[in-house]
């Protein structure tokens, strides 16, 4: 409209408009308003919980759930817990030999947690996806593992998800794996993270489908997760008309994933592996992807995949924008 973009966002009877003329924002306000009876806020503070704050002179934008964190830990009695620095230990749960008397709101707990690894905080995301597999069977191990995760979160209420404007690099992905994490079942774990401009708008940990035989076939069953991603979210940003690259860089720790997408040399080792997964090898033929070894200590969807120690997960965490407010101040050890 008058050479501006203009999105709207509607959930129910919630309505957030976005564009670059205030002019232009007041002006359909204003159109609205000859059809609707509605009530205007004012500028985005909050919506679906999640609290929205601006720095306009250093361009950022932060998304935040404080608030919900607090009546989380407030609703399962850990107001004065111990504060945490990771969402997991480092040891890996298991199936429980014999059903717990289910006494604790275990599911009730795991659905609170995803609303807000879905929202905000991706770096539960792994920790919570090791705990939710167990709901119909747990025991008190298990619980312990849920309360750890909101001990974490209440350590880290004031962490927020940070976007900003100034790098250029376009739509990037970083894709990892954990191979045979699952111990019941032994079948890997996927993760990625996708940035757009070094801002994060998607994420990702799951287990994958069926067992992998290695490593390598572990990192390319999440190769081709992220590749699927990134395709979808091309299309979108296109039809948005936000981006318009064709080539999008995604970033891999395995030589040997990188090698079997960019040709099938290894055919014996590989013929079992499902057709499904060689699509990022036909994606990287027509050139719609380009593929970039990282180490793995700069592979930033390892948060995603592993149970880490303290200084590599703080370290993926602010790689990937979330930071702590500045007015808020997290707790260190002494």
């Amino acid at each position: 409209v008058h050479g501006h973009q203009i999105w709207l966002g509607q959930d129910v009877d919630d309505l957030i408009i976005a564009c670059s003329s205030s002019d232009e924002v007041k002006s359909i306000i204003a159109f609205l308003k000859k059809s609707f009876s509605i009530k205007e806020l004012g500028n985005l503070q909050y919506c679906l919980g999640v609290k929205v704050d601006r720095d306009r002179p250093n361009g950022q934008m932060f998304l935040s759930q404080k608030a919900y964190v607090e009546r989380l830990v407030e609703k399962f009695g850990l107001t004065d817990c111990k504060p945490c620095y990771t969402p997991s230990s480092m040891e890996v749960l298991t199936k429980p030999e014999e059903t717990w008397d289910l006494q604790y709101p275990y599911r009730e707990a795991i659905g609170s947690l995803m609303y807000l690894m879905l929202c905000t905080r991706p770096d539960i995301a792994n920790a919570l996806g090791c705990v939710a597999k167990y709901c119909d069977n747990y025991d008190q191990s298990h619980w312990i593992a849920v309360k750890r995760i909101i001990r974490y979160l209440n350590t880290t209420k004031n962490y927020r998800l940070t976007y900003g404007i100034g790098k250029k690099n376009g739509l990037e992905c970083y894709a990892d794996a954990s191979w045979g994490s699952d111990l019941d079942t032994r079948r890997s774990t996927t993760g990625y993270i996708t940035k757009l401009d070094g801002n994060l708008i998607s994420w990702k940990s799951q287990r994958q489908p069926t067992v992998a035989t290695s490593s390598t076939e572990a990192e390319y069953m999440s190769l081709t997760a992220a590749v699927q991603e990134v395709i979808w979210l091309k299309r979108m940003l296109s039809n948005l008309k936000v981006y318009s690259k064709s080539k999008v860089v995604i970033f891999q720790d395995n030589q040997g994933a990188i090698a079997l997408a960019k040709n099938p040399v290894f055919h014996q080792r590989t013929k079992h592996i499902d057709i499904k997964y060689h699509f990022v090898r036909e994606q990287v033929e027509l050139k719609e992807f380009e593929l970039v070894y990282v180490p793995t200590t700069m592979m930033q969807a390892d948060v995603m995949t592993k149970n880490l120690p303290r200084p590599k997960f703080e370290k993926d965490i602010y790689a990937i924008g979330l930071v702590e407010d500045s007015q808020g101040k997290v707790l260190k050890k002494s």
